[in-house]
């Protein structure tokens, strides 16, 4: 059999935003709190641990704790970069009452907020529907994913803050769950984990295509 180098076309960071709580503005914004002083904590060790990791791009969601938690990233990077907001990166089944902040209010929990290539952002900033099914939201999912993969080939380094829930679609969708999630399985991702996937180039790499290099890392944490 011949021998091949595996080439790495993408590694893929998929983070769940800090701790968060009952916020003073919370008939504002009732399921989209900020983080809590714990939360902030976990963040900046967070951003810590990520220091030495210079992305080629950041991504998160549009919710305010998401948007807070990239931050600890992006003060800690060695060169300054944008932080892309992407509302299909948002939590899943969000009533309509809780759908998203301003781009302006963004930017200020985050300088360096702007949207994702070909993303409009209008006064109030979501995607996603509290009725949706497991299969629309692998459909949401899957399209962003798919947008970063086909973006991204020659070996950048991406994160992405995201949510609970949203990265439980996503981690199975990228094990090959591209419609729905499987029965009796679930994964509980711990505030501010991280979670690595590398995809290699269709090959080069004995172990497949798609690897998880780690799961629900929580190191920097102590734990």
């Amino acid at each position: 059999m011949e021998q091949t180098n595996p080439v790495t076309e993408l590694e893929l960071y998929l983070i769940r935003h800090g701790l968060t709580g009952q916020s003073d503005d919370a008939d504002l914004f009732p399921e989209d709190p900020l983080l809590t002083p714990e939360g902030v904590t976990q963040a900046r060790k967070l951003g810590e641990r990520l220091s030495e990791v210079d992305f080629d791009a950041v991504y998160s969601s549009c919710m305010r704790r998401t948007v807070q938690t990239a931050n600890e990233i992006m003060i800690r990077q060695k060169r300054e970069k944008p932080l892309y907001i992407d509302p299909v990166f948002s939590e899943t089944r969000i009533s309509e009452s809780a759908k998203g902040t301003s781009l302006e209010y963004l930017k200020g929990l985050c300088r360096f907020a702007e949207p994702a290539d070909g993303v409009t952002l209008s006064d109030r900033v979501f995607e996603g529907n509290e009725n949706d099914t497991d299969a629309d939201i692998q459909k949401r999912i899957g399209r962003g994913l798919e947008t970063l993969i086909g973006r991204y080939t020659n070996g950048e380094k991406v994160a992405v803050v995201m949510h609970a829930g949203i990265m439980t679609h996503a981690a199975f969708y990228l094990m090959g769950f591209k419609e729905k999630l499987p029965e009796d399985v679930d994964i509980s991702f711990r505030n501010t984990c991280i979670t690595k996937i590398v995809f290699f180039k269709k090959g080069t790499n004995p172990y497949g295509s798609v690897v998880f290099q780690n799961m629900n890392d929580t190191a920097h944490l102590g734990f």
